[in-house]
């Protein structure tokens, strides 16, 4: 009998891409503690995890098109994937190491106020889903780079990994500025509450 649990587990082994799918399911399953024993529920996947890649898919098919029409021999997504992804994961691993000194009142502020729209639990998740999504996109270049470059379906598998690089780079700026808006929340709310209390004692 087909047992889904003990199939998650092998795909985890995997190099590389059981990596990639343990901090997928993580952040499919927003930071839930079973991500490293199950699946998340494909209703979390659908909403979290695919559409970045059925963008991907989708942007790759028109953008091939228009270089075909256009009749582009230069076109090289994998020139960009080696020469601006490193650097773009270099990024991506200092804010993932910026999250770790978070001042603990901002952390408290979370706690308070995040709630279910933003759990403290989902943040190591949120930030290394896109770092690793960088990871998969690095690696998948490599080895689309030992096909003939003339391969039109390394050339689009190319195409879907620069479209999808540039993904987890919006995904990871998008989480920087919900971080961002919320320490600003947290300032407010300080300064608010140490006026509060000097007009009151001034009473």
């Amino acid at each position: 009998m087909f047992r889904v649990d003990y199939f998650f587990k092998v795909l985890l082994k995997l190099p590389i891409l059981g990596k990639y799918l343990k901090v997928t399911n993580a952040y499919a399953f927003k930071g839930d503690p079973r991500y490293s024993k199950q699946f998340a529920p494909y209703q979390l996947w659908s909403k979290r995890v695919f559409p970045a890649w059925r963008n991907s898919f989708i942007l790759s098919f028109v953008i091939l098109y228009i270089v075909e029409l256009t009749n582009n021999k230069n076109y090289d997504p994998g020139e960009y994937i080696v020469g601006a992804v490193p650097d773009l994961l270099g990024f991506a691993i200092g804010v993932f190491a910026l999250i770790f000194v978070l001042p603990s009142g901002l952390k408290d502020f979370i706690k308070k106020r995040g709630g279910k729209k933003f759990p403290i639990e989902e943040i190591p998740a949120d930030v290394a889903y896109p770092l690793m999504g960088l990871v998969l996109a690095l690696a998948g270049s490599f080895f689309l780079e030992l096909v003939n470059d003339e391969n039109k379906v390394a050339l689009f598998f190319e195409t879907v990994l620069v479209i999808y690089s540039i993904e987890m780079i919006i995904e990871m700026v998008m989480f920087i500025y919900s971080l961002n808006r919320m320490s600003i929340s947290n300032v407010i709310d300080s300064k608010r509450l140490r006026f509060y209390d000097r007009n009151k004692s001034r009473r």
